[in-house]
């Protein structure tokens, strides 16, 4: 965030989204932490990850994604 999308976080186009497996409260905290880090940055939950990821990631996973928001299209 502070190297290859700094641009975008600085002009207010970065969301981040964070995706769980059984573990809601630890998704929760996460997304607590990153709030603190990146007070600029809108930070959603997403559903739970379905069982095709999950079965691979296994129980409890958690995971991010950066998107970038193309205001010209919005």
């Amino acid at each position: 965030m502070e190297n290859q999308f700094k641009a975008y976080k600085d002009n207010n186009e970065l969301v981040l989204g964070i995706a769980y497996t059984n573990n809601y409260k630890d998704a929760l905290r996460l997304k607590e932490r990153l709030e603190e880090e990146y007070p600029t940055v809108k930070i959603y939950m997403i559903d739970p990850l379905c069982k095709t990821i999950s079965c691979h990631t296994g129980d409890e996973g958690l995971g991010i994604c950066i998107s970038r928001i193309i205001k010209e299209l919005i």
